[in-house]
């Protein structure tokens, strides 16, 4: 393996520790079990060779050498479930709000 495999693998063992310890630290292994998989989406913001704004998103999974290697359809159901919920606390403060005629 090179050594920037080494050092990626090394990376995704980090960020794999750290997303159990925030869930940990959140309270959330109590009563609600452990964490079996993850995803991570983050924004990257930069810029093109033209100095334009360039924005893109970058999702990160674990792969099988830091107990990954899930499933597309299991990552896809993860991102659904995710962005159900985040939908749903978004709107609930509307809820009701709207006078019936």
């Amino acid at each position: 393996m090179s050594e920037e495999q080494d050092e990626l693998e090394a990376a995704y063992e980090e960020l794999n520790h750290a997303i159990r310890k925030v869930v940990v630290h959140e309270g959330l292994d109590v009563n609600h079990g452990m964490v079996t998989d993850w995803v991570l989406v983050t924004a990257i913001q930069g810029f093109n060779n033209d100095g334009d704004p360039q924005a893109m998103t970058l999702t990160l999974v674990p792969p099988a050498s830091v107990g990954g290697g899930i499933p597309g359809y299991r990552v896809v159901g993860l991102l659904d479930v995710a962005l159900n919920e985040l939908r749903y606390e978004i709107a609930a403060p509307y809820q009701g709000s709207v006078e019936e005629e």
